[in-house]
């Protein structure tokens, strides 16, 4: 009896936890397609946090507040061989790219990210990165959530 308490207690303490740290059904979905070599995740302040891994580690981080990207602008270039995201109309550089080699903050209208390897057409993650966006303005938009998007240039 005591055991199946302290199970219970344990589990309901790591799912709440996974949520307190922007896990989302979304976030695994879209993690899954990479296997560690890009990794995605929603900070407090609701932005979309995008960490791109190398062999030596973290190279690339771009963060944009989740209701800035537009959906209808993800496509896939063939002639950069990535998956492209755009910012929406009101928001023209709402994307800040931290280059940690250049060690330079950069404000950009788009971003760029590499077609996973299982996906090479990005197709698979397109669609997980618009269902990702559509399911956090819906939680934002249940919250009554509305702010502007932090800066992280000083």
């Amino acid at each position: 009896m005591v055991r199946t308490r302290t199970l219970t207690f344990a589990l309901a303490l790591f799912t709440i936890a996974a949520f307190a740290q922007g896990q989302t059904p979304e976030l695994d979905a879209l993690n899954g397609l990479y296997a560690g070599t890009v990794r995605f995740k929603i900070d407090r302040d609701r932005q979309l946090v995008i960490d791109q891994f190398d062999a030596k580690g973290l190279f690339r981080q771009d963060i944009v507040p989740i209701e800035y990207i537009d959906p209808a602008s993800m496509h896939f270039s063939a002639e950069e061989d990535a998956v492209i995201l755009g910012c929406i109309a009101a928001q023209g550089q709402c994307f800040s790219k931290e280059i940690f080699k250049l060690n330079a903050i950069r404000r950009t209208g788009r971003c760029n990210l590499p077609p996973p390897s299982t996906d090479p057409l990005g197709e698979a993650m397109i669609q997980a990165l618009r269902d990702l966006v559509d399911a956090e303005k819906q939680r934002m938009a249940a919250a009554g959530e509305t702010r502007q998007g932090a800066s992280r240039m000083k």
